[in-house]
């Protein structure tokens, strides 16, 4: 939450467009996604994605 806080208050100074990837865990529900774009929306950010871990059947490994 405070990136989303500290990248809107960045987003009033410029106008670039100024997106956040959220990544939440596996088992989050819609409710959980449903938070995450509430909480750009009210940031004031241009556009967030999100991404919920296992959600697609390939997805990139983690590095260590």
């Amino acid at each position: 939450m405070g990136q989303l806080l500290t990248e809107g208050v960045l987003q009033r100074y410029t106008d670039e467009a100024i997106a956040k990837t959220i990544n939440l865990p596996a088992g989050s529900t819609a409710d959980d996604v449903k938070a995450a774009y509430l909480a750009g929306y009210q940031a004031d950010l241009s556009g967030i994605t999100v991404y919920v871990d296992g959600s697609r059947t390939t997805q990139p490994k983690k590095l260590r």
